[in-house]
């Protein structure tokens, strides 16, 4: 079973491995398996951490620094030293992240179409292989049919390219999927018009679920019709590629399942599938919503979820000339109040 976590609006080593090749994975020593997900780690320690940490090349990684440029800020511990976004020299050195890490983002689905972001996340969506069919190779062979046989690492029969990671990359040799949505990629809604049977073969009441659900149509595609583009966007903040010349992810190695909800108040479902999730050591991170109000939006107003709102720099107010100095000045458009449990600077 994969962990979980729900966001709410929010290897390599062997020859020709493509699907990862731009993924912040390690090398592992020859001969161990690519799914060996607890060696997943990017950074190198060093003691004491040095700041700024500055990664240079096609993608930016100064998500911490004082490019802030005012010494009383950078220098203040109640400014936090200027400290942007997560301390990267700190938390990837721990992990960046796990395949077998599922966040569920729940917000106004994903735009296939968008081939910018497709490029940072199609990758990046989990599928689901009990409505799925074994890939094939461009010999219309399953991984279990190869003449490769032993040579494969991972005895996974979905993980046909034997990367570690069972991803729509496993079928960019099969006949039956074509680039079905016309935006020069494949993604995973190309398996989802590919694959769907009407059928719900996993059993779970989600018939053809095979990479998220959209709850406001009731169906198996998670497509952002309207073109809102919020949930792509908290999608990529969560898991983008890294190295790629695109976005980047701060768990670039974790997974998404785009679901597209459809309530406009605070459903007794929604509570109860909170309520499953905490009795599940599920955390779930609540938008605290943006009205700039002393008021919760659900679900940020239940007691079982990680609220989060937003701080920005006083001096990126346009206008805005006179005190707070700060650099953790509430956000202008962010809700705030005693049920918030985390802040976020939001221009890093």
């Amino acid at each position: 079973m994969p962990r979980f976590a729900f966001a709410v609006a929010s290897v390599v080593g062997l020859a020709a491995r493509s699907a990862l090749a731009t993924f912040p994975f390690p090398t592992p020593p020859a001969g161990t398996p690519p799914q060996n997900y607890a060696a997943y780690l990017r950074l190198p320690v060093t003691s004491p951490p040095v700041r700024p940490v500055d990664f240079t090349g096609s993608t930016e990684w100064k998500l911490t620094s004082d490019q802030t440029g005012e010494p009383a800020i950078d220098s203040s511990p109640a400014e936090l030293f200027g400290v942007k976004g997560m301390s990267v020299d700190l938390a990837w050195q721990v992990t960046t992240g796990r395949p077998d890490v599922l966040i569920a983002v729940l917000d106004s689905g994903i735009r296939w179409d968008d081939t910018g972001a497709m490029q940072d996340l199609r990758r990046k969506v989990h599928l689901n292989r009990g409505e799925l069919p074994l890939p094939r190779d461009a010999a219309g062979h399953t991984k279990p049919e190869s003449s490769a046989g032993g040579a494969f690492l991972n005895p996974d029969p979905y993980d046909l390219n034997d990367d570690g990671v069972f991803d729509v990359t496993d079928y960019a040799n099969d006949a039956r999927v074509t680039d079905a949505n016309g935006n020069g990629l494949l993604d995973p809604q190309d398996l989802i018009r590919a694959f769907s049977n009407g059928t719900d073969d996993d059993g779970n009441g989600y018939v053809d679920d095979i990479a998220g659900w959209n709850f406001l149509d009731d169906d198996n595609d998670p497509f952002d019709e309207v073109s809102y583009g919020h949930g792509t966007g908290e999608a990529e903040d969560s898991t983008a590629e890294a190295d790629n010349g695109g976005a980047l992810g701060t768990c670039p190695n974790c997974r998404i399942m785009p679901v597209a909800l459809g309530a406009v108040n605070n459903t007794s479902f929604a509570r109860a599938a909170i309520e499953y999730a905490w009795n599940n050591d599920v955390p779930i991170i609540a938008s605290a919503a943006d009205e700039e109000s002393f008021h919760h939006n659900p679900p940020a107003a239940n007691r079982h979820t990680i609220t989060v709102n937003s701080v920005t720099r006083f001096a990126s107010q346009g206008g805005f000339t006179m005190s707070p100095h700060s650099y953790l000045y509430l956000n202008g458009c962010t809700n705030y109040g005693g049920n918030i449990a985390v802040a976020i600077e939001s221009s890093s």
